[in-house]
């Protein structure tokens, strides 16, 4: 389900710069698709790297397995994952380059090649939520086909509440459960303190004092100061504060 959690990667680019030796770490790779797969190049640091020659060095590596999980992620070579060893290593690799295509390339259809189900559901949400407009719902044709309009809406209905800070759009949400994380995440005042008296927006209302006021009785204490030493703080004073 969307959320405001991102997801983690087991690589980072950086890693390619210690493994293929590469020079300006500043330099984002890119990735030359023409002609067959043994010419397919990457272009990073100022150098250009031939895929094929890298896969060659990454089977004779110690760390083989994370040589090519590397690889195929820069490379967006679902293909390489094959020559992974170990069974779920292989696994993560293809879901993460079936991920970072499709987020790249802005293509919800390639979050279908994820085998792990709450990837999957992540990469529809997180790919959903880059087009944010609800006729996107309607014109896609993945999107049609898989019955996936009402979470499309969902997720898209969610950012805009967010975004316009406007909690009538939560009630606009189909799907139940994007309906209460749109609410709880983003509308929620339980832990909000509006008058920053160390008393929540909600216990205000169980003390009956005024939220946005730090000190309600006007007596130079803070009215979550008052509560936390046991003073009423509706009572100018020293008068006890009764037990709610």
């Amino acid at each position: 389900m969307f959320n405001k959690k991102n997801i983690l990667f087991l690589f980072s680019i950086a890693l390619i710069f210690v493994l293929f030796g590469c020079g300006n770490k500043n330099q984002n790779p890119s990735v030359n698709n023409k002609g067959n797969d043994s010419n397919k190049t990457i272009e990073t640091g100022g150098q250009v790297i031939k895929v094929s020659e890298e896969l060659d060095k990454c089977k004779s590596s110690e760390l083989k397995d994370q040589c090519l999980q590397t690889l195929a992620d820069v490379a967006g070579d679902i293909n390489i994952c094959d020559s992974i060893t170990d069974e779920k290593s292989k696994n993560f690799c293809k879901d993460t380059v079936a991920y970072n295509k499709a987020i790249k390339d802005n293509d919800v259809s390639s979050c279908q090649n994820i085998k792990d189900a709450n990837k999957k559901d992540y990469c529809l949400d997180l790919v959903i939520s880059q087009n944010n407009n609800l006729d996107y719902c309607d014109k896609n044709d993945f999107i049609t086909k898989n019955n996936l309009k009402d979470k499309c809406q969902s997720v898209i209905l969610t950012q805009q509440a967010w975004n316009n800070k406007d909690s009538s759009l939560c009630d606009k949400i189909p799907l139940d459960p994007y309906k209460k994380t749109c609410l709880d995440e983003g509308f929620n005042t339980k832990y909000i303190d509006s008058d920053n008296d160390s008393l929540t927006d909600e216990q205000e209302k169980i003390y009956g004092t005024d939220p946005k006021k730090a000190d309600t009785d006007g007596d130079g204490y803070k009215d979550g100061d008052e509560v936390i030493h046991g003073y009423d703080p509706l009572v100018p004073g020293s008068a006890r504060l009764k037990k709610k």
